[in-house]
């Protein structure tokens, strides 16, 4: 489970670079741009916080 939720976690951050690449190169719209920047955004802080802290004692 902890290789699933890195995995979507990177993915996201990889959009995140992607995305305004894309823009830069006119292969995207700045609306689109910005929707898959909220959307990369919103998945790295619903998947990152479950294993950031695995391993951790309190």
């Amino acid at each position: 489970m902890i290789k699933i939720l890195k995995t979507i976690s990177m993915l996201s951050l990889l959009l995140l670079i992607l995305a305004p690449l894309a823009y830069l190169q006119g292969r995207l719209q700045l609306d689109t741009t910005k929707t898959w920047l909220i959307v990369a955004t919103l998945v790295w802080f619903i998947s990152a916080p479950f294993w950031m802290n695995h391993g951790r004692q309190s």
